[in-house]
């Protein structure tokens, strides 16, 4: 299961999906508010103990997703800190560009990233035929 995957089945936009390990459990993914989750045949269970994943059942089996999850978490420590004006998901090769799509594909690469909404404003605008309402959004997820 890649990150889009994972993102889809969790009812999660893309940009919140930090890590996805695939372990013999099921897939573990890590996600930007910090919950850790299993996604298994049987249902999703919740690996750490975090508010968003109060409701979910714990996981009980073994420790390898949560390992694994460590093991990602390490491995990207002393990469996680972007550079001034770059976000993670550009530094990875996973979205310098904004899409050439339609305007949900644009709002969900952008997702709450304020630097990410003024570059999609910056392309969007300058388009033979700017998406008004678009625009309008873009210029909130900008300015808030």
């Amino acid at each position: 299961m890649d990150r889009f995957e994972a993102a889809r089945h969790l009812g999660l936009a893309d940009t919140e999906v930090v890590t996805v390990t695939d372990t013999a459990d099921g897939t573990a993914v890590r996600v930007k508010d910090g919950s850790e989750r299993l996604v298994t045949d049987e249902g999703v269970f919740a690996l750490n103990d975090h508010p968003a994943t109060a409701n979910f059942r714990r996981w009980d089996g073994s420790d390898a997703p949560a390992e694994a999850l460590a093991e990602a978490r390490e491995a990207a420590a002393p990469n996680e800190q972007p550079t001034a004006g770059e976000s993670t998901e550009d530094r990875d090769g996973k979205g310098g560009e904004v899409p050439d799509g339609n305007a949900d594909a644009v709002l969900d690469w952008v997702g709450e990233d304020r630097d990410r909404a003024a570059r999609a404003l910056e392309v969007e605008v300058e388009r033979e035929h700017p998406r008004s309402t678009l625009v309008s959004k873009l210029r909130k997820l900008a300015e808030s």
